[in-house]
């Protein structure tokens, strides 16, 4: 009960300190802690990465990974790419350890010791590698222990590039990215210099809903490049390691995802191994990760930059003394291996002009892909400058319709105002003469009367001026 409590305290005490108030605090699963359904310390990646390599401690990163696996092989190869609507574009091993290295910590290669070595870090990713893209290619390179990642100003690094050399990209054309067997498609280094001018870093993980998610790959334009609908899977989260087990079935994709604890313990003394320094020592259930053919074995070359005009000459027979021991030898035995060492370079430098053929038809095939996708998205930005053409005249044509609708409806309710003010008019007019007529029929209704009376008067004159003995009227 102590220990447990002990570990609690710590892992309280670490997320404190790595998320400081107010800033997400993301778990390996991309979500609160309450979300985690195990939490496990660096003790567990000890264990279970013991039986497939020997971990070694190394200034300044503390105890690292070395695999067992072939001279040439490569992080990131051994696989292929997958999208999932909670992480995004998201690399699924084949490797029976592929679950924890390829989704916490960082990859280098160790020039001293000649191996790719893993850092053990605590922060879950759907795969911790920097993206390229361009000219019908899609690349990606794992990112070193020296590019940090944090929620709120994602990937920083020391240096501009990130500190990823140029042979360690791995490129497919655009069309092979769903490849299931990535490693058969992956184009040879010795083009990675002209890929890498003709990419741009398109890099660009997020956190969404306190997950991290990688979009380095714009999803839409890639389903329009390659006329292809592409598979999402749903994401089923696992509390135990995918060894040996397919983990893609059925739609869904199985994810390992605890919240890891760091710890500064060392691994314990069965996780440590001596180490082996013969060239290609691999662990048995490994294979070489390049089997096609004009791809170079990484034994061939050397461990820093070069073009491909080295490769070639490491490739060139060594000289006679080389070859042979000092024993003498009879002149007919000179003669033939001159012959045979002619031979060998007659056949290098047909491999050569034949290589440098294909080169030519490759980069023909690419200008013409190239033109032809050029040629399709004038051909969709003409179309859809017709589409934005017709619909501004549909929407100038409906805006005039609505004016001269509006304007029909101000004129009749002009007309109708005006003839209400007409019929107004007449009818006050109409009154006023009703008026005067009453009036004047009224005056000469007075009139008469008035000369009735006078009428009478007059004639009751007459009558009192005829006949004096009568009285006058009352």
């Amino acid at each position: 009960m102590k220990v447990l409590l002990t570990l609690a305290s710590a892992a309280l005490l670490m997320n404190i300190s790595l998320h400081p108030a107010g800033s997400p605090r993301l778990t390996l699963f991309g979500g609160a802690t309450a979300h985690a359904r195990v939490s496990v310390d660096f003790g567990f990646f000890y264990n279970e990465l013991a039986p497939y390599g020997e971990w070694r401690s190394l200034d300044p990163y503390g105890w690292v990974w070395y695999p067992d696996v072939a001279a040439d092989w490569q992080p990131y190869t051994l696989g292929h790419w997958v999208f999932t609507d909670e992480f995004g574009w998201t690399w699924v091993s084949t490797e029976p350890w592929g679950s924890i290295p390829f989704h916490y910590g960082r990859w280098f290669y160790d020039d001293n010791y000649g191996r790719w070595a893993w850092v053990p870090d605590t922060e879950w990713g759907p795969a911790w590698v920097s993206w390229r893209s361009g000219s019908g290619f899609i690349g990606w390179a794992p990112l070193p222990p020296t590019v940090r990642f944090k929620p709120n100003i994602r990937f920083f690094s020391p240096r501009q590039d990130a500190g990823i050399r140029r042979k360690d990209w791995c490129f497919v054309s655009t069309s092979q990215f769903l490849n299931p067997r990535l490693q058969q498609v992956i184009v040879p280094p010795r083009r990675n210099i002209n890929l890498i001018k003709n990419t741009t870093n398109v890099t660009r993980y997020l956190v969404i809903n306190q997950r991290v998610v990688n979009r380095s790959i714009d999803f839409d334009h890639f389903e329009r490049e390659t006329r292809t609908r592409v598979p999402r899977y749903r994401v089923v989260e696992t509390d135990q390691p995918m060894m040996r087990e397919t983990p893609v079935r059925e739609g869904q994709v199985i994810l390992f995802r605890p919240q890891i604890v760091r710890t500064n313990t060392p691994p314990p003394p069965g996780a440590i191994r001596t180490p082996d320094r013969r060239a290609g020592s691999r662990h048995p259930d490994y294979y070489s990760e390049r089997q096609t053919p004009d791809v170079a074995p990484r034994s061939y070359r050397r461990r820093d930059d070069q073009d491909w005009q080295d490769w070639q000459d490491d490739r060139q027979p060594p000289d006679t003394d080389r070859r042979f021991s000092n024993n003498p030898r009879s002149p007919e035995f000179e003669e033939r291996d001159e012959q045979r060492l002619r031979v060998e370079q007659e056949q290098t430098r047909q491999r050569t002009e034949r290589e440098q053929q294909r080169q030519q038809r490759q980069q023909q095939r690419e200008q013409e892909q190239a033109r032809q996708r050029a040629e399709r998205e004038q051909q969709q930005e003409q179309e859809q400058a017709r589409q934005r053409a017709e619909r501004e005249q549909q929407r100038e044509q409906e805006q005039a319709r609505q004016r001269a609708e509006r304007e029909q409806q101000r004129q009749q309710q002009r007309e109708q105002e005006q003839a209400q003010q007409r019929a107004e008019r007449q009818q006050q007019r109409q009154q006023q003469r009703e008026q005067e007529q009453a009036q004047q029929r009224a005056e000469r209704q007075q009139q008469r009367q008035q000369q009735r009376q006078q009428q009478r008067e007059q004639e009751q004159a007459r009558e009192r001026t005829a006949d004096p003995q009568q009285p006058p009227a009352e």
